[in-house]
């Protein structure tokens, strides 16, 4: 119930801001954040550039040189390179940024499965190419893989941030009490297994999230399928949805719905150690935990207050552990608060 209501919240909050700004206003707001994001970091001199890495096309974007630190960031699951918004430009300011593409997301390859260890060795190869120790973050399972590359590859990262990663919550039989698993994990595994072939489409209707908006949810799940059907290859973007639910619709078009299955079966954590490789890392650590929320027992959030206790007994001593109380899209949701742990712990 009180999630149903923090959707209708945000909902009525755009609705709002609607009436506020003008319809006009607010539709020009809403529905063109991804292309005013797309020119904003091109000024500021972002470009994609692709590279193969052990036969993995990877799409990575790539900022201006600096004299200083390189920074490279992986995104996490269902999102691209940039998803990490405005962030990405005030982090170019001062070093240069690879924001990389993980396989079966936006405009890299996918691959055959997706293993938590493959996909890591894929990463490491491209950020060997770099020629110097990085600063590696990486949000939410992206930190997964920036842990594994770190643990395994000490002479390529110079120092780590972790943000917000789901640490020992994808671990089965527990992940079936968490949202990812439910909603994400098991629509893909659901959708590879109905015959169909319009992703975009099947994930539209089928997402978890329409249970908490109640009668109103018939009613935007038609106006965009409509919306599918009369822009077919464009992302679902309707007027009414706050930007961020209709940027993720922008990355929902290119993700691999294999990726998400790796989660439901378990494929993903095969010959990844959690523990292990929290303690194997050698290069300093931030370990940023967003807040644990609950529906009933099912784990909203990326961790719990337990699998955070568990992550830091894991790792070296001397890791660093910043709460914050955030939702999971931390480096969106507290950009000022990302950029000065990503510098403080680059310098």
């Amino acid at each position: 119930m009180k999630k149903a209501l923090r959707i209708a919240g945000v909902v009525l909050a755009a609705l709002l801001a609607a009436g506020a700004m003008g319809v006009g206003g607010w539709a020009w707001y809403t529905t063109g954040y991804h292309g005013r994001l797309v020119r904003a970091l091109e000024k500021a001199g972002f470009a994609e550039q692709r590279v193969e890495v052990n036969g993995v096309e990877l799409n990575v974007g790539v900022s201006r040189p600096r004299d200083a630190t390189p920074i490279v960031l992986i995104h996490g699951q269902a999102s691209a390179w940039r998803q990490y918004g405005y962030a990405l430009r005030d982090l170019a300011r001062t070093n240069q940024i690879f924001a990389i593409d993980v396989p079966g997301h936006g405009g890299s390859a996918r691959m055959g499965s997706y293993k938590a260890t493959e996909v890591a060795e894929v990463l490491a190869g491209y950020i060997a190419t770099i020629g110097q120790p990085v600063t590696l973050s990486g949000h939410s399972s992206g930190g997964q893989l920036a842990a594994i590359i770190a643990a395994a590859h000490p002479e390529l990262v110079k120092s780590v941030v972790l943000e917000d990663p789901p640490f020992f919550a994808t671990e089965l039989p527990a992940a079936k009490n968490t949202w990812n698993y439910q909603d994400l994990a098991t629509e893909t595994h659901e959708f590879l297994a109905s015959g169909e072939d319009d992703w975009q489409g099947y994930q539209w209707r089928t997402q978890k999230l329409w249970e908490f908006f109640g009668g109103s949810a018939q009613g935007f799940i038609d106006d965009g399928a409509d919306y599918h059907e009369k822009h077919p290859g464009e992302p679902i973007t309707l007027w009414m949805m706050p930007p961020a639910m209709n940027e993720a619709e922008v990355y929902v078009m290119d993700y691999d719905p294999a990726f998400g299955d790796a989660f439901y079966t378990g494929y993903w954590n095969e010959g990844f150690d959690q523990a292990a490789t929290l303690a194997a890392i050698k290069a300093p650590v931030t370990y940023v935990h967003c807040r644990a929320r609950y529906e009933g027992e099912v784990l909203l959030a990326a961790a719990s207050d337990a699998d955070a206790a568990r992550v830091m007994e894991s790792l070296p001593a001397g890791a660093t552990k910043i709460e914050s109380d955030s939702g999971h899209n931390f480096p969106v949701e507290k950009r000022e608060q990302f950029v000065d742990i990503i510098r403080s712990t680059v310098n």
